[in-house]
């Protein structure tokens, strides 16, 4: 097989928000794609949990969610592996912060 040319994969354009983490974002819009969201998770008192997608922003380090309607169901399989701390180190080696 001949590989013509390579696709960029998926990416989403995000605003900062602190959606569903208290707000307080700084608005910056950002390119994401699956290496940079992780799971978050929120249990109620009856000890159910609710699986949240988020990215944590560069800019101000605020955690903003992302609604799953925008993430194809392919790329939310694959945001499983990652870990905040990972993704936080790979801001870190790219010299974003």
């Amino acid at each position: 097989m001949k590989v013509l040319q390579r696709g960029e994969g998926w990416k989403l354009e995000v605003t900062c928000t602190g959606r569903g983490n208290g707000g307080g974002g700084c608005d910056s819009v950002l390119e994401i794609n699956e290496e940079d969201i992780y799971n978050t998770y929120h249990y109620d008192y009856a000890g159910d949990k609710d699986t949240y997608y988020t990215i944590s922003c560069p800019i101000c380090g605020k955690e903003t969610d992302i609604d799953s309607q925008y993430i194809p169901y392919g790329v939310r399989n694959c945001v499983k592996n990652n870990s905040r701390p990972n993704v936080l180190k790979r801001y870190l080696k790219s010299n974003i912060c």
